[in-house]
């Protein structure tokens, strides 16, 4: 489950956030920055500007992710 997040945008700070990624997505962002002549924060940024989301926050992109994932663990486990 994942924390809470505390933040109020009304506060006018910037937001900050300390992430780690695999190495396959590492090295699929760092060629995706250097494609773009980017570094990896900008291309973050504007991979979450350019995102879709419904009335509700979700991202159709990361929730056909989330249950693709969830069906790879599903096929991966045994049954017995």
């Amino acid at each position: 489950m994942a924390r809470a997040i505390q933040y109020d945008p009304q506060s006018g700070r910037d937001y900050y956030s300390n992430i780690r990624f695999e190495p396959d997505d590492a090295v699929k962002l760092i060629a995706m920055a250097r494609a773009s002549r980017l570094n990896v924060r900008d291309t973050l940024v504007y991979l979450v500007r350019a995102a879709e989301v419904d009335v509700h926050g979700r991202s159709a992109a990361v929730e056909a992710e989330i249950q693709a994932e969830a069906a790879r663990k599903e096929e991966e486990s045994p049954l017995f």
